[in-house]
């Protein structure tokens, strides 16, 4: 059996009209710099997810969780550091309160559309075309 690393991860979906909110990876970031995907982390080992989803939001938006709703959890295989990654992305549709401000982690952020969202460049491992039928 070949041996990998696997990563749970809670995404937030923040919609504001019809639209939508990304965050654009940091040019430093050593995975995927430049790439766009929606609010993200990882859950630390013996951490609740909804407990991860609020940290996460706090420490990359500086916004606060006021309330998540499941939508979809999502499997995908990806290759990271030579080795397998199973990412696990656990995907709440969220309510939050407060100004947006950026963290380190991320250069930009931005509204869009659905339409808008399939043209930008995607961190791998989002299936776009499921996604966009759920929220």
């Amino acid at each position: 059996m070949v041996q990998g690393l696997q990563r749970v991860m809670v995404t937030a979906i923040i919609k504001r009209g019809n639209k939508y909110l990304l965050v654009k990876r940091s040019k430093k970031s050593k995975a995927f710099a430049g790439y766009w995907q929606f609010p993200e982390g990882g859950v630390r080992y013996g951490e609740n997810v909804l407990d991860a989803l609020g940290r996460e939001l706090r420490e990359e938006l500086s916004v606060n969780l006021l309330s998540a709703k499941l939508l979809w959890v999502y499997t995908c295989l990806l290759e990271r550091y030579r080795l397998p990654l199973q990412l696990i992305r656990i995907f709440y549709k969220c309510k939050v309160s407060g100004q947006i401000k950026l963290n380190e982690e991320n250069d930009d952020y931005g509204w869009f559309s659905k339409s808008e969202i399939s043209n930008l460049k995607l961190v791998p491992g989002y299936e776009w075309d499921e996604l966009r039928e759920i929220i």
